[in-house]
């Protein structure tokens, strides 16, 4: 009884991980569009200013670290589960 109470509890909280890290990935993505959005707009009316194309490129850096720290815990809910 105890060891199906346990193992039951690992698969919500396995359940859980996964949905955390999609919830993550989804929210960083849609910032990471706004913001690369608005400062290209930006960039697009003065393009001899390089500060729009490093917001640019730090907000694809926070998506790529986004998308691996998913991989990591989906990888950790695999091993729990």
């Amino acid at each position: 009884m105890m060891k199906g109470a346990a193992k039951e509890g690992k698969k919500m909280s396995s359940s859980f991980l996964v949905q955390s890290a999609a919830d993550h990935l989804r929210d960083t993505a849609l910032q990471t569009s706004t913001i690369a959005g608005k400062a290209f707009q930006k960039w697009l009316m003065q393009p001899l200013n390089l500060f729009f194309l490093l917001i640019i490129i730090v907000a694809h850096i926070q998506l790529i670290v986004a998308v691996v720290q998913s991989f990591l815990m989906l990888l950790l809910s695999k091993l729990m589960g």
